[in-house]
């Protein structure tokens, strides 16, 4: 095993997220940007709001492009692949992988929050404008999916896992995708208050990033990673509506959730098995 090409491709997928994470910014620039995504342009009207929503989309999408540009060119120029190498052409197995895995997050959100309750813990729900629910909706799911649930899912299970893949075992390329992306959101501004609280923060993106990578070797379609990414942030966005409190054991319980739905895939579809991947794979996931 050559350790040099596994970092590389690492580090490449960090910084390709982070690229893509904050190349939304570039849109502040444009002339009128500011005062449209506001909902000012055209007055304080739904045309305002509408047009508000779309310069808020846009903004989100840039994340998107810039990584599916990203991982095209590593396919092409660094692993010299073609680009079904990604599995992201839609398929129906893949479409059924990704409305299910939404559907998981949902019930995943609605037990964790539910034992939090139970426990005494709960939370305040935001305050929701009766005539404006749709532009919450659009603006999470914009943020789910555009922002972060397709960029993210496109470098880390739909390009890294398939390029560590054929430089190690598959084992070994989960192990890794998920840990290193898991361990990057120490930087992540959730909700947590000290420094133990960021490591306890992390259960959730290790837990759903488990879950993401056995649901793309599963279903062979990178969308079933995006339904787990999209659909976890979709649910703790809607949290915010709910009287849910955004607390270390909620952190845990959703993680220990997605982690037990990664192994249920698991035990369930044997991603693992030697039809599937390398037979001389020895190495623990």
């Amino acid at each position: 095993m050559k350790v040099l090409p596994i970092i590389l491709r690492v580090v490449i997928a960090a910084v390709l997220m982070f690229a893509a994470s904050f190349s939304g910014v570039l849109m502040q620039f444009v002339p009128g940007y500011e005062s449209i995504l506001a909902g000012t342009a055209v007055g304080r009207s739904t045309t305002g709001l509408l047009l508000a929503c779309g310069a808020m989309l846009m903004q989100f999408a840039c994340a998107t492009a810039v990584a599916y540009v990203g991982v095209r060119l590593l396919t092409r120029y660094l692993d010299h692949q073609p680009p079904t190498m990604l599995k992201l052409r839609p398929t129906k197995t893949g479409m059924l992988w990704f409305a299910a895995m939404i559907g998981v997050a949902m019930v995943i959100l609605l037990i964790a929050g539910g034992v939090t309750i139970l426990l005494g813990t709960t939370g305040e729900p935001l305050a929701q404008h009766g005539d404006q629910w749709w532009v919450t909706l659009i603006a999470v799911l914009g943020m789910a999916f555009l922002l972060q649930g397709i960029p993210e899912e496109l470098v880390w299970r739909g390009w890294l896992l398939s390029s560590l893949g054929a430089k190690t075992t598959m084992r070994w390329s989960v192990g890794l995708s998920v840990i290193v992306f898991g361990t990057l959101h120490l930087t992540s501004n959730g909700g947590q208050s000290n420094a133990i609280e960021h490591v306890i923060y992390l259960a959730m993106p290790l837990g759903f990033a488990y879950a993401a990578a056995m649901a793309r070797l599963a279903a062979d379609s990178t969308w079933a990673a995006i339904g787990v990414h999209g659909g976890y942030h979709t649910a703790m966005l809607l949290a915010n509506v709910l009287p849910i409190n955004n607390s270390p054991t909620l952190w845990v319980l959703i993680g220990a959730l997605w982690f037990a739905v990664g192994l249920a895939i698991r035990a369930w579809r044997r991603p693992f098995a030697p039809a599937q991947s390398d037979p001389q794979e020895s190495a623990p996931a």
